[in-house]
């Protein structure tokens, strides 16, 4: 007969298996441990903050992780008490976190005497599934049925700090996702071209391999045409940035010579400017 201990070395060893480094042993009796639950969210959401001065909205797929911390007591999975847990969330408020609680305890409820912590995982990314719209708000919420088990790091007074951080995590895991997976270049026509081969503007988001921006670039900054560095996509015509640039040439006398050509195409556009006959006329010959 297995008894309770095999059945938590079991399903902790199935667990371990399947999310790899998403879990994370606290106890050398492999009785707690931590569990960052990444969302696979299929499709953008809106991201809302409301506060006293904004009411802004954005569109992001990536969220934090949310952690589940497992308690294992002896007589689990036998017994009618679920392992103890906790729910911990830097940007989801506690009454979230408590809604989310109570729907785990109905799944043990539901599965008296079975192996739970997988069905609580499922079901907290289905969870995030259903989400439309994630709103950040400076209102606190006073709930005096607070769950220990719910806890939530989110500061109403830091709504626009926090909603800044989830954009910025938003941003990173994009690129993560760009530079693991193969492209087309629209210029040479090349496919699968690694994301870390090619650059991705970042007014437009349009990408191309490092190769035919290099050309690119450097045909117009020798031809002195620096204003015509665009992005090469023929529906766009939003201009390249100087750091974009600096990244796609990589070379500093090229660059140097690209930021004389800009200085001496600005000041010829400026129609206010008065030159000094006294100035020594600075000299823009290459």
């Amino acid at each position: 007969m297995t008894t309770d201990k095999q059945q938590q070395e079991e399903e902790l060893l199935i667990l371990k298996s399947i999310l790899t480094e998403e879990i994370i042993d606290l106890s050398d009796e492999n009785d707690q441990f931590e569990i960052n639950i990444e969302f696979q969210l299929p499709k953008k959401f809106s991201l809302r903050l409301i506060d006293n001065s904004n009411n802004l909205l954005t569109s992001i797929q990536h969220l934090p992780p949310l952690v589940l911390t497992v308690n294992y007591h002896e007589q689990y999975p036998s017994s009618i008490d679920s392992p103890t847990f906790v729910l911990s969330s830097c940007y989801l408020s506690r009454e979230y976190l408590q809604n989310m609680c109570r729907k785990l305890d109905k799944i043990w409820e539901e599965n008296l005497s079975q192996p739970i912590v997988y069905q609580w995982i499922e079901c907290l990314k289905e969870e995030f599934l259903l989400i439309n719209e994630l709103c950040l708000t400076n209102i606190d919420i006073n709930n005096n049925n607070n769950d220990p088990r719910a806890m939530s790091s989110y500061d109403p007074n830091q709504a626009s700090h926090v909603y800044e951080q989830l954009i910025e995590y938003n941003r990173e895991k994009e690129t993560e996702k760009f530079l693991h997976e193969y492209h087309e270049c629209s210029i040479c026509l090349s496919n699968n071209i690694s994301g870390r081969d090619m650059i991705r503007l970042n007014k437009c988001h349009h990408f191309f391999c490092r190769i035919c921006l290099h050309d690119y670039a450097q045909m117009h900054i020798n031809t002195g045409s620096v204003e015509w560095l665009i992005c090469p996509d023929l529906e766009c015509q939003l201009t390249l940035l100087p750091s974009e640039i600096k990244i796609i040439i990589n070379n500093n006398q090229l660059y140097e010579k690209y930021e004389r050509l800009l200085l001496q195409k600005t000041l010829e556009q400026m129609q206010d400017i008065v030159w000094c006959p006294r100035l020594i006329k600075i000299n823009f010959s290459f």
